[in-house]
């Protein structure tokens, strides 16, 4: 059984795979006590950011050439009992419009925080997390059921929390995230 796979579908599938793969390998330095220095930090945080614009630039270039949204199904990921754990991709003018505003806002936070954290304590956490945020709306706004959109809406909450909450110290911040 051969399955053809429309460009406009690889693309849309392509976008959340890149969005996750740059929080996965950060977080496994961190994981491993092996943080990357501030440049590889920031080049990766920069890399990714391009490439989730370039993606959510593409998309929206495929969408109005062909003037119609596509939707694509892909194999489940798990059966239990009766439910089945469905991934689909769907890209229309709203997705169009949430990731190219998403990546673009992604892009411009990155750049002023490379600078505002210079040095700080939590330098590649904070990154990590903030790249974690972003894939986390990619998978929103690419997500063509309602099982991908709340994965990808309860990361984003979590991630949110944790970024909310990232000085520590600082009670206040802790009580905010709390309360998030």
């Amino acid at each position: 059984m051969s399955m053809e796979l429309d460009p406009r579908a690889l693309l849309a599938i392509t976008a959340p795979l890149v969005g996750a793969a740059w929080p996965v390998l950060s977080g496994l330095a961190l994981f491993l006590g092996r943080p990357l220095s501030e440049r590889a930090t920031c080049r990766g945080t920069a890399a990714h950011a391009l490439a989730l614009l370039g993606l959510a630039i593409a998309n929206t270039v495929l969408l109005l050439r062909s003037g119609s949204a596509f939707h694509h199904e892909l194999p489940p990921w798990f059966n239990s009992g009766g439910y089945h754990f469905n991934t689909s991709v769907l890209f229309d003018g709203f997705s169009a419009v949430y990731a190219l505003l998403t990546a673009a806002i992604y892009g411009v936070i990155a750049r002023f925080s490379f600078q505002y954290l210079h040095r700080e304590k939590g330098f590649n956490r904070f990154f990590l997390l903030f790249s974690l945020l972003a894939a986390a709306l990619t998978l929103v706004s690419y997500s063509g059921n309602f099982d991908m959109l709340f994965a990808g809406w309860e990361l984003a909450g979590i991630s949110s929390v944790m970024l909310i909450s990232f000085f520590r110290e600082n009670t206040r911040s802790a009580q905010n995230s709390l309360r998030a």
